[in-house]
């Protein structure tokens, strides 16, 4: 008896066996007082444990997205709101879902907008 295998399920187990196809997240700040940890998908959205390092309390700084090519993607950042006290951690959501999963992102939290 043959097995019963399509070719394009093989080609496709293929490309992803060899990360064709797949999005790289980084996820890094800009010397910001914070630790960012656990990175994962918790259903259609990207998260990280952000923690405060500093002695005061974390306001919220802005999170800056680029592509693979370090094209800024949206002209204003988006906000990082969460308020952190000292040694406080917490899950936060970043601006990036599952559907587009082919393109490498960049994630920076930085007061200022990065050069590029």
């Amino acid at each position: 008896m043959k097995p019963k295998f399509s070719f394009v399920a093989i080609i496709l187990a293929l490309l992803s066996a060899c990360g064709v196809g797949q999005r790289e997240i980084i996820v890094e700040t800009c010397g910001e007082p914070i630790d960012i940890t656990d990175c994962q998908w918790k259903g259609q959205l990207f998260t990280c444990v952000v923690t405060n390092r500093s002695a005061d309390t974390y306001k919220g700084v802005p999170i800056w997205k680029y592509d693979e090519q370090g094209a800024l993607l949206d002209k204003a950042p988006y906000r990082y709101a969460t308020g952190l006290l000292p040694g406080d951690s917490s899950r936060e959501k970043l601006p990036v879902t599952k559907y587009n999963k082919d393109r490498t992102v960049k994630i920076i939290f930085c007061r200022q907008q990065p050069a590029s």
